[in-house]
């Protein structure tokens, strides 16, 4: 069994919460300001997506929030995100976060992401 440790330090900024103005129109909130960051981990797969393990404290997490390295710079759209917990105890847990990384080109959604709700 391999153990994956904590490599860089990783916060969140969580994108802002479509509403319904009161004239019917959809808006968009402002984005929270950044948390964290915390202890974490990222690993690129072959296909070009990222598999990101954060600290469970980032929680709550949503599709298309940001999570970013404090160290690098480096910036990812959340596509998926899954709060695991051991089994045999309940205080080791984390966040296994799949995302894409955000590049310089304007990236703001993840691409085949279901719209923000």
């Amino acid at each position: 069994m391999s153990v994956l440790l904590a490599d860089r330090r990783l916060g969140i900024r969580r994108r802002g919460v479509k509403t319904t103005s009161a004239y019917g129109q959809d808006v968009l909130g402002p984005d929270e300001d950044p948390q964290g960051p915390w202890p974490g981990r990222a690993r690129e797969r072959g296909d070009g997506s990222w598999s990101l393990g954060v600290d469970s404290a980032a929680l709550p997490v949503r599709v298309n929030d940001v999570v970013w390295d404090a160290d690098s710079g480096q910036e990812w759209l959340v596509a998926a995100h899954e709060h695991l917990v051991n089994a045999a105890d309940d205080t080791v847990d984390y966040l296994r976060i799949e995302a894409r990384l955000r590049t310089g080109e304007g990236q703001t959604e993840v691409a085949g992401a279901p719209e923000r709700k």
